[in-house]
């Protein structure tokens, strides 16, 4: 498997920021919109203000391809240069995508040494462009970097630093944005379809190319219904909402193995292919009893557990679990396959 996160900001409201992202210097310095520079939601952050916003990832990963849609409303003035986006090691800053005020992407290393830098005018104030990012991460002069806009390589570096850190991977995804006198009082930054994946796995482990994240929801229940249902008397209504804060419809249980599973809306017929799919819930425990639960996906008759089991919090937690292909068929997804499945949860512990 090699597809590790994706974001397209369908499934949650800007309520929803601090249970979906890990960290920030203030969550309500974020915002989630219908997006002005692609369909669906976006996310951005308030005008006029420097902040961060940080994605704790499943795992480490040394090789990643990262993507994502940009749009900046003001570019920085004169020698200044503004952080857009950064892969970390828990908090140490690996490398740095930046734009500068002739419209440069340059990326960095935590140590602020440019690593590679793209010709003028990649970046222009108020135009959305998809930028995608190759990463080897090594904190010696062994690792490597491509960068492309809309499908276009603008730059390809070997042989260079890629992390401080002390270790040869990343595991978190920060948004950023820098606002000062100087750079700009009145600047903002738009993120939409974020995906990153790295080169393990058959399928899902390069460059995806500029796309659309696409959200559904559970649509009615499934063939397996065990947990209790609280707010709606129907199970699926309590899971299907972009806006489960605060916490009045949920379904719970605390019996080992008891499984819920729904059938899930259908895809716009206009999809060429899918390249990966990702189940999406929010789910906590509520007492001091440890708590472990795996993701389902089922046909109806086969029950696949998640490669990933999730050991519960006491706070609410968007947990998240990627699908390079559909575990069923072990094929291809497609928009008849997604529409053939039922997803879910069961109780491991």
């Amino acid at each position: 498997m090699a597809s590790r996160y994706i974001d397209g900001f369908g499934d949650y409201v800007t309520s929803g920021i601090p249970y979906k992202w890990d960290n920030s210097n203030n969550f309500a310095l974020w915002q989630i919109t219908p997006s002005t520079i692609a369909s669906g939601n976006m996310i951005s952050s308030i005008a006029g203000n420097t902040t961060y916003l940080t994605k704790n990832l499943n795992d480490n990963y040394n090789n990643v391809f990262l993507g994502f849609e940009f749009y900046t409303s003001l570019l920085p003035s004169g020698v200044n240069r503004s952080t857009i986006l950064s892969l970390d090691d828990t908090s140490t800053i690996q490398v740095s995508i930046q734009v500068d005020s002739a419209g440069r992407l340059i990326i960095a290393n935590g140590n602020g040494t440019i690593i590679g830098s793209t010709k003028p005018g990649i970046v222009t104030a108020a135009n959305a462009i998809f930028i995608e990012l190759f990463l080897s991460v090594a904190n010696s002069a062994t690792g490597s970097i491509i960068v492309r806009v809309n499908g276009n390589v603008t730059e390809n570096v070997a042989n260079v630093v890629t992390g401080i850190s002390g270790f040869n991977y990343i595991n978190q995804i920060t948004l950023r944005q820098t606002i000062n006198a100087i750079i700009g009082l009145n600047g903002q930054n738009l993120y939409d379809n974020i995906y990153l994946c790295d080169n393990t796995g058959l399928s899902c482990n390069n460059f995806y190319g500029e796309g659309e994240a696409f959200t559904l929801f559970p649509s009615a229940n499934g063939v397996l219904i065990n947990f209790t249902p609280n707010g709606f008397g129907s199970n699926y209504l309590n899971v299907n909402s972009t806006s489960p804060i605060p916490l009045t419809n949920f379904n719970s249980s605390s019996t080992v193995n008891d499984t819920d599973v729904f059938s899930i809306g259908v895809l716009p017929v206009n999809i060429v292919s899918i390249v990966c799919a990702q189940i999406n819930c929010l789910m906590y425990k509520d007492s001091g009893v440890s708590h472990v639960v795996q993701f389902i996906i089922s046909d109806g008759m086969v029950f696949l557990p998640s490669p990933t089991n999730f050991a519960l919090s006491n706070s609410p937690i968007y947990y998240y679990q990627c699908y390079d292909i559909d575990p069923i068929t072990n094929t291809t997804w497609s928009t008849a396959l997604i529409g053939l499945r039922q997803i879910g949860y069961q109780i491991l512990i």
